[in-house]
């Protein structure tokens, strides 16, 4: 599978923006019942796995279902950089490159570690069932 390219340098200002509205299938199941299985592990180690259509963002999914660790005081905008996760390493090529104001909130983490990404950039696709992302107790972040 080809890696995603970043969007920034073609597309409009707001595709690295994110954007507020949920994305389609947050806690539904989208047009033709595809379900996408994301696991969530916690800094103690904790998983919980939910389900959600394509189309969400990985922040949207965790606020919907409640995943604990990962937060949003912009609703998505690519501001705040609550929604920090890490992205387990055998999915870490699945996503668009990191890019603009993404890059720079992650920026500011003294060490991030391997794979630190925003949870409000990363659109899940049906390809990417069995998807697991990794949370970060509050604090570490930006």
């Amino acid at each position: 599978m080809a890696v995603p390219r970043c969007a920034c340098p073609k597309a409009p200002r707001a595709a690295c923006r994110g954007d507020r509205t949920p994305g389609p299938g947050v806690g539904a199941v989208n047009e033709r019942g595809v379900r996408v299985r994301v696991t969530f592990i916690d800094s103690k180690g904790v998983a919980r796995t939910i389900e959600v259509a394509p189309g969400a963002s990985v922040m949207e999914a965790a606020l919907a279902q409640k995943i604990p660790e990962v937060q949003s005081d912009c609703g998505g905008a690519c501001t705040c950089a609550m929604c920090h996760v890490v992205v387990d390493d055998a999915w870490a090529g699945s996503f668009a490159a990191v890019c603009g104001n993404e890059a720079s909130l992650l920026s500011l983490l003294e060490a991030p570690p391997a794979h630190s990404r925003l949870s409000c950039q990363l659109r899940l696709t049906a390809e990417m069932d069995g998807l697991i992302i990794h949370t970060l107790e509050q604090g570490d972040g930006p």
